[in-house]
């Protein structure tokens, strides 16, 4: 910190931290968790850490597994954990061994409602006796846990208190919330509930409800408007009718919007309050820009290309691989040809030289010299006269000879090998007298490895003897050597060696082009954005078919500078330059969807890029393996040109083959000189491999297309016999009713079943049961539930990239799958991860979807402008987006959602990660656009499923547990409301207070107690205009000085729901089945 101190129970944090970190626990927003442990092993780490007691360490970390709902993972790695078990782990750790002090921060990020919950009602458990701090984004998180609160803005304190203070001091008042009917006039509803509080006002509305703002200080005329609703539902066309008190995102919305504005907080208090929506001038957004786009073939190509082209050029390290490690391995290959002249010129006389130094040896010192021997007087007698006196004999019996091989390996110490070695003597040769019926001779015993000792040994003997002979002792032989030529075999041998390595450095230069294209669109497809092209409307050809031309552009640089190199400086290549380089040009065009091929079952980009690398050269090696072998038997020529036909489906070992065979034949180094060859685009040499390869291209590129298309989506052939589904709610079967009579739904789903295949030991899971439901034109459809509930499995299924296995689907009138590329005309995608290009801007994503969509270029420029000012991201618009934030990211998915103006739109969690004033505008943006289009939406959140949707339909178990307006949900289902008051300062007010309740309304729950602050859970039995009439004429009996009362929030329905559902049980994807396909066919 820069001045002051915070204290931790009167100990200094800049002066005591040691001794404050012996009692703080602490929850960061990052997971910080070790991969190779298990939950279990993270909780006993962290407990040892505290000096936990060790016997009841292995007690306090399986109640904790229990407390977070984890016991069942407690020995599973956190690897393989999912999101929400990780933050629950953090929790847990940061409670273990009962810290004083705990700091959470943004704590239950990424949890589903359930989940949430859970982390909740333990972290209640465990407050007690201890101080917690908690950071949150989620403000009924806050409202849930808080006894106080505190809101900042811009590094200041702005408010603090109670929920139920800042609530009634900065709250906008209470919600009628009203389910209508289609015939219901919101005017009519609006001047009934004036007749009774003139200041009310019509917050929104749309066809399934309405929200009429009241101020709190009218709380006395609620139990007659309540009782006057309910009375008149026939004549005012409405269903149901609650109440909720202001939320505490409410007053975080009305603060932050005064903060903006620059209001003093204090000064504000008696001022009447806007609704957040229309003070906030950060909320305030005109209806979301659009322009309708024209579909070109011709715009789409060349918009994907400007985008492979801009992130190449980015991305300097790939281009790099891709450009210039191929010319060095070409440049490399290439010097292999002008390498023949060196070892392969004219051989020259070499004079052996005789050094006079070798002849004296001796059988004790080291060296390489000559040893003379004899084994008698008469011997003797015969070495002295031909060798001369000088020299040092010996007589045989003092030599001995060893294996020496067998002597080392029978040393076990290694530094006894080199004394072994020193103690030894070694010799060039040893000379021993002997007799024949000539006459006495010389016996000579010689060290092969020294080539020139025998014609030395020859010549010293031939000297000493023809001195011995003349009587002289100055008579001195000298002895040449002449190498043989090179034979014919010997120069070939060499020539294939140099154009081999030629050839091995030439295929894999030209490979890294391929490998790397191959890359890169395992990138775009993990990341999820080959998706969201595919989504906003580019067919799978033209998105293949720009990639594909872009990297055979990428790759003509390296193949023209070969051609370059060939034609003008390598003797005898000229004539053959031009096929070889087309034919180097053709296997681009064969590899390139080759290794896009290879691509598809990749989950990660650095396991494809290891793998690519190693499938292209290995499958390249074996089918050169293949044909080596295949040429040492002697094949029948039909058969081995049949099996030489199949080896060239492989494109690196046709380019080989090729290029060993011209540059063999017409090359520097070629074998047949002299003779007339025919031309190298002749079939044996470029022409049978070109043909094939340009061939090749064209059956890789379809088998492509339809590959890739089995994996989007694939007709299920699992016979399963479906019990019918009768649902139990009669909204459900009304809705069912509704679908099947009209089919004019913007989005129909009617009696879809998804099944997922058991295998041998496990049965079929039921992800989607008899699912319906119909989406209107201008309704926002809220399909909430828990994690495996079968709301991915819809979405998937509607946006064409997953089978099912009976029942109709339709956007648009186009049936699914049948017509899915014309609903994605139709179509906008806000996918639930950012799915992004990292080395694009702001600006250029948006210039990218627009052009996809075939927005007028003309237009383009201002709908982009528009859109940036819109949603705030103007001063972004030139940063690349990874270097937004996570908030900023989530606004420019949910602009490209809403490029080309589509009529349809799936949002699943669009503003997950976003603060509550970028949210609340997020959601202006949405309502302002909702009345032309329909929109289909997942979320975890329940505050924003209240807000958006004017429907919403709970799963659970793979079907429709539930569905009608959020007023109608809660109506129906709620389980009871809450009561949240406070009493004069005196406890036992408070318990006279709940004790007359109990009393007046049965049984009731208290949520918690504090001293004079209680909330209360109250029974459904008596209606709201009940329980408001009796808290307003008891209020100063029971010295209530003040309280909210309200019905079950959306939130309470979800978890009563919630409850039914089973384990998740992770399937088999079609993703996950093709790469079994693919390990089969290439890897095993």
């Amino acid at each position: 910190m820069t001045t002051g101190d915070a204290y931790f129970f009167g100990k200094s944090l800049l002066h005591e931290m040691k001794e404050i970190r012996k009692e703080l626990g602490v929850c960061p927003q990052q997971n910080l968790l070790i991969d190779v442990l298990t939950c279990r092993e993270h909780l006993l780490l962290f407990g040892r850490l505290r000096k936990v007691d060790p016997e009841k360490l292995p007690g306090l970390v399986e109640e904790s597994l229990k407390d977070i709902g984890m016991l069942d993972k407690a020995d599973t790695y956190v690897k393989n954990l999912s999101g929400g078990m990780k933050r629950r782990l953090n929790v847990a750790m940061a409670m273990i061994g009962d810290p004083r002090v705990v700091l959470l921060d943004e704590p239950t990020s990424g949890m589903d409602p359930t989940s949430r919950h859970q982390v909740w009602e333990y972290l209640e458990k465990k407050k007690k006796g201890r101080v917690i701090v908690l950071c949150t984004h989620f403000m009924d998180e806050a409202d849930f846990l808080g006894d106080r609160i505190v809101i900042m803005s811009h590094g200041k304190l702005q408010v603090a208190g109670s929920s139920l203070f800042l609530k009634n001091r900065y709250g906008l008042g209470y919600h009628f919330e009203i389910a209508k009917n289609a015939d219901a006039d919101d005017q009519k509803i609006l001047s009934h509930i004036q007749t009774f509080i003139k200041e009310a006002k019509i917050e929104e509305t749309n066809h399934m409800s309405c929200q009429i703002i009241v101020p709190r200080e009218s709380v006395e005329q609620f139990a007659d408007v309540l009782e006057s609703l309910e009375n008149k539902k026939d004549e005012l066309h409405i269903s149901s009718s609650g109440v909720a008190a202001t939320s505490l995102e409410e007053v975080f919305l009305n603060l932050a919007a005064e903060a903006e504005m620059g209001v003093d907080t204090s000064q504000a208090l008696d001022q009447p309050k806007p609704s957040p929506l229309e003070a906030s001038p950060i909320a305030q957004s005109k209806e979301f820009p659009v322009s309708e786009g024209t579909f070109s073939v011709t715009r789409q190509v060349k918009t994907l290309i400007w985008k492979k082209a801009l992130m190449s050029v980015r991305q300097k390290k790939e281009l790099l691989q891709q450009i210039v490690a191929p010319i060095f391995c070409m440049a490399f290959g290439i010097l292999f040809l002008f390498l023949g002249d060196l070892f392969m010129g004219v051989q020259t006389t070499s004079q052996l030289i005789f050094d006079e130094s070798i002849l004296e040896t001796s059988a004790t010192n080291h060296s390489l010299g000559i040893l003379y021997v004899y084994n008698n007087a008469t011997e003797k007698v015969i070495m002295e006269n031909w060798i001369g006196s000088q020299i040092p004999l010996y007589p045989e019996s003092r030599l001995f000879a060893e294996d020496v091989t067998d002597s080392i390996e029978d040393i076990s110490d290694d530094s006894q090998i080199a004394r072994y070695i020193l103690d030894h003597s070694y010799n060039l040769a040893l000379v021993q007298p002997t007799t024949t019926p000539l006459g006495p001779c010389m016996r000579i015993w010689f060290n092969t490895s020294y080539s020139g000792v025998l014609p030395l040994m020859h010549t010293t003997l031939d000297s000493a003897q023809l001195n011995m002979a003349s009587g002289s002792t100055g008579i001195s032989l000298n002895v040449s050597y002449n190498s043989l030529p090179t034979t014919a075999r010997n120069t070939s041998v060499l020539k294939i060696l140099f154009t081999l390595f030629f050839c091995i450095y030439v295929c894999e230069g030209i490979n890294f082009v391929p490998i790397y294209a191959g890359v890169a669109v395992a990138r775009e497809r993990i990341s999820q954005a080959r998706l969201q092209q595919r989504l906003m409307g580019v067919y799978d050809v033209l998105y293949w078919l720009s990639v594909l031309i872009f990297d055979l552009l990428l790759s003509l640089p390296v193949i023209l500078i070969f051609y370059f190199v060939c034609y003008f400086f390598a003797s005898g290549m000229k004539t053959s330059a031009l096929p070889l380089t087309l034919t180097l040009l053709g296997f681009s065009w064969a590899c390139l969807p080759f290794c896009y091929l290879l691509s598809l079952p990749y989950k990660s980009a650095a396991s494809a890029e290891k793998n690519l690398t190693n499938v292209v050269m290995l499958t390249m090696l074996a089918a050169m393996l293949v044909t080596f072998l295949l040429n040492q038997f002697n094949l029948n020529p039909t058969i081995f040109n049949l099996i030489t036909y199949i080896v060239y489906l492989v494109p690196g070992y046709t380019v080989m083959d090729v290029t060993y065979r011209v540059a063999l034949f017409f090359g520097p180094n070629s074998l047949i000189e002299g003779l007339v060859l025919p031309s190298p685009f002749s079939w044996e040499y470029c022409g049978r491999a070109m043909t094939y390869l340009y061939i090749e291209g064209f059956v890789f590129f379809i088998l492509l297309i339809y590959v890739e298309r089995w994996t989007w989506i694939k007709t299920d052939k699992v016979n399963y016999d479906a019990q019918p589904y009768r649902p139990t709610d009669e909204d459900v079967a009304k809705e069912i009713e509704r679908v099947r009579a009209t089919k004019n739904d913007a989005v129909c789903v009617d009696g879809v079943w998804k099944v997922y295949p058991g295998g041998k030991k496990t049965p079929p899971v039921e992800a989607c049961r008899d699912v319906t439901f119909g989406i209107c034109e201008g309704d926002c459809f809220g399909l909430i539930g828990p994690n495996g509930a079968g709301k991915t499995s819809i979405i998937s299924i509607l946006m064409g990239t997953l089978g099912f296995n009976k029942g109709t689907c339709s956007i648009k009138n186009c049936p699914i799958p049948k017509e899915v590329k014309k609903a994605y005309t139709y179509l906008g995608y806000c996918p639930q991860f950012d799915v992004l290009f990292d080395c694009l801007t702001t600006y250029e994503c948006l210039w990218f979807y627009g052009g996809i969509k075939g927005i007028d270029c003309l237009q383009l420029p201002s709908v982009i402008e528009n859109i940036l000012i819109c949603l705030g991201l103007e001063e972004h618009r030139d940063k690349f987006t990874r270097d937004l934030s996570g908030g900023n990211k989530r606004r420019l998915c949910v602009a490209i959602a809403f490029m080309g103006n589509p009529q349809v739109i799936i949002m699943d969690e669009p503003s997950t990660g976003l603060d509550p004033v970028s949210r609340r505008k997020l959601w202006n943006i949405i309502k302002s656009s909702s009345t032309s289009r329909s929109f289909l939406l997942t979320t975890h959140l329940m505050e924003e499923a209240d807000a958006l949707c004017n429907r919403i339909a709970i799963m659970v178990n793979g079907q429709i547990e539930c569905i009608g307006s959020s007023q109608h949900l809660k109506s129906k289902y709620g389980d009871g409301y809450t009561l949240d008051l406070k009493t004069e300062d005196d406890k036992k007010k408070m318990d006279e207070v709940l004790e007359f309740l109990n009393s007046q309304v049965g049984k009731i729950e208290i949520r918690e107690s504090h001293g004079s602050h209680a909330i209360v859970i109250l029974p459904t039995g008596k209606p709201l205009s009940f329980l408001f009439r009796l808290l307003e004429s008891n209020k100063e009996k029971l010295g209530i000085k003040e309280y909210t009362l309200s019905q079950s929030t959306l939130d309470q329905v979800f978890i009563q729901f919630a409850k039914k559902q089973r384990e998740e049980t992770v399937m088999l994807t079609q993703e996950e089945a093709l790469k079994s396909m693919y390990f089969c066919l290439f890897y095993m």
